[in-house]
């Protein structure tokens, strides 16, 4: 009966010791300072965005976002090249030639 007592006690302490120093320790409350503030200044006048924007619309250069992907048009996406269609095909059916490209199981 005597050690059912006293390990109550000691369990009642532990208890109380563990809340007053988890008291200590102060936690966030909310979302204070979530997201970090970005400090950005522009060069731009709210007007000139605007112009930029309705300029964007009209040209046809504007990015079409589809949930949180981005996605560009095609002629967006276009680059030239620095080497012609026909040398392409070229270099291709000399490396057939060759055996220089590999096919089938490797």
């Amino acid at each position: 009966m005597k050690s059912i007592h006293t390990l109550s006690i000691a369990a009642a302490l532990a208890l109380t010791a563990l809340g007053s120093q988890a008291a200590g320790i102060s936690a966030p409350v909310g979302e204070q300072g979530w997201p970090p503030v970005v400090e950005s200044h522009s060069t731009l006048t709210r007007a000139q965005v605007q112009a930029e924007l309705q300029d964007a619309r009209q040209n046809h250069r504007m990015a079409v976002a589809e949930g949180d992907q981005l996605q560009l048009r095609a002629d967006e996406l276009a680059t030239r090249s620095a080497v012609s269609r026909e040398a392409v095909r070229a270099e291709t059916l000399a490396a057939i030639k060759d055996g220089s490209i590999v096919h089938g199981e490797l």
